[in-house]
């Protein structure tokens, strides 16, 4: 469920993602499929992540703190804090480097440094506030329903203003 689970998760979708826009050409269809690839990539990994860490919270995690809190063992800002350095080398930066790894080269990318590095930015990058938008919706509920939901409602708002939506007028015509 834990570490397991985020690796395998970042290795079967890169797998997935990556044969799905296997070895993309240069020419003008490989161009959008490319363009469609990196669309994908930015949505895809980061929803997971967002959905498997507000079950992680909602079924393990905030009940430990809701016990250790009521105790007066641990406070709030340290344990936020505490459990994002505990995660950052077992998941904050394998899942995304594993991901963007496969994805990067099975879809045929340029092999410049700069270039994957930029992704693996991106990647490392949209992780972290997701696994904050999924802390601050099981903070509001430890329903594992509810926060979903609001995690949801968080993730669509982030897409809307990020232009993640497609205006149906803006599409050229051979496209619709």
């Amino acid at each position: 469920m834990g570490l397991s689970g985020c690796l395998s998760e970042a290795i079967v979708m890169g797998l997935i993602a990556g044969w799905i826009f296997y070895n993309l050409d240069g020419s003008l269809s490989g161009i959008r499929s490319r363009q469609a690839a990196l669309y994908m990539a930015a949505n895809l990994q980061g929803y997971l992540i967002l959905l498997f860490e507000t079950y992680r919270l909602c079924e393990v995690d905030i009940r430990v703190f809701d016990r250790e809190h009521g105790e007066g063992v641990v406070g709030v800002f340290a344990y936020l804090v505490s459990r994002r350095l505990a995660k950052l080398f077992t998941e904050d930066i394998p899942v995304p480097f594993l991901f963007a790894v496969l994805f990067y080269f099975m879809c045929g990318f340029d092999k410049d440094a700069a270039q994957f590095l930029h992704v693996l930015w991106n990647r490392s990058h949209l992780a972290v506030p997701l696994c904050g938008f999924a802390t601050l919706a099981v903070s509001i509920s430890r329903n594992f329903g509810e926060a979903t939901l609001i995690s949801n409602l968080f993730y669509t708002m982030q897409s809307m203003c990020c232009g993640f939506f497609i205006q149906q007028s803006t599409i050229p015509v051979y496209v619709r």
